[in-house]
């Protein structure tokens, strides 16, 4: 282990650290802003967590429309007189 590794910050300096880069407000040029791959990488993020919401949808419909049909299987073997192991191995 080197010696900067083994020499660890106190709770202050980290505090004194943390509010330093807190304060700092630096200000991009036009040609900056304009290529920046901030607002890319941004806007990339947003359009796979909007992919990943439509995702997930559909599954959770598919789940929603495969337990109402077996609900209702299950309701029409309440309302039978008999059930034979056929009608349960349908299910």
């Amino acid at each position: 282990m080197s010696s900067q590794s083994a020499e660890l910050w106190s709770i202050e300096k980290i505090r004194a650290y943390f509010c330093h880069v807190r304060s700092l407000a630096p200000v991009l040029t036009d040609a900056a802003s304009r290529c920046c791959i901030l607002s890319t990488v941004e806007e990339l993020i947003i359009a796979v967590n909007i992919v990943l919401v439509m995702i997930r949808d559909v599954h959770v419909t598919g789940f929603l429309g495969r337990l109402v049909i077996s609900h209702g299987r299950k309701c029409k073997l309440c309302l039978q007189k008999q059930v034979g192991f056929i009608d349960v191995v349908k299910l």
